[in-house]
């Protein structure tokens, strides 16, 4: 089969000079695809790897959300502690303002027995002085009844002591010529005595 060229060979030039240059550029895009064919096949590896990563991944995504599920559910039960928690809390704070008032109220009872004690203090000492003023005059006074005990006591060892009856201790029944016969001798009782003491030389007597 004849070529173009033979009968116009301006037309064959051109012609074949497109056929080498498409011929070279397809060959380069062959080699490009192959290229790109290589690196598909690399990319497709890479991508099975990263699809196992990636399911991987899901199952780890899958069980981190399981536990997330179970973190908020007992997140929600620690909330509800809290809450309760925190209403305990409430009910604990009123009754410590109500335990703050009253020691406050037993702060200024404390206070005021305080100021009275401190009162009491102040009475005390002056009944305590005076304790001692009183004690210091019974010392003197005791010493005074020393004194006088001694003083009484040299007296005594002096006195004379008597002994003598109320009434007469002898008695004759039914006789007057005794002078010392009671003419009612028969109804005399027994006779009884009563103690004198004399200082200064003076009778111990008991009548």
């Amino acid at each position: 089969m004849p070529r173009l060229c033979e009968f116009d060979p301006g037309i064959c030039l051109t012609t074949e000079e497109k056929a080498r240059k498409n011929l070279s550029q397809g060959k380069k895009n062959l080699s490009q695809v192959k290229k790109n064919l290589s690196q598909g096949k690399k990319n497709l590896s890479q991508g099975k790897k990263n699809l196992s990563q990636v399911k991987k991944n899901l199952s780890q995504v899958k069980n981190n959300l399981s536990q997330v599920k179970k973190n908020l559910s007992q997140g929600e039960k620690n909330l509800s502690q809290v809450k309760k928690n925190l209403s305990q809390g409430k009910k604990n704070l009123s009754q410590v303002k109500k335990n703050l008032s009253q020691v406050k109220k037993n702060l200024s009872l404390v206070q005021k027995n305080l100021s009275q004690g401190k009162k009491n203090l102040s009475q005390g000492k002056k009944n305590l002085s005076q304790v001692k003023k009183n004690l210091s005059q019974g010392k003197k006074n005791l010493s005074k009844v020393k004194k006088n005990l001694s003083r009484g006591k040299k007296n005594l060892s002096h006195s004379t002591v008597y002994i003598l009856p109320k009434t007469p201790t002898h008695y004759k029944t039914n006789t007057y010529t005794h002078p010392h016969v009671h003419p009612h001798a028969n109804n005399i009782k027994p006779p009884q005595y009563k103690l004198r003491i004399g200082t200064g030389g003076g009778l111990l007597c008991l009548q």
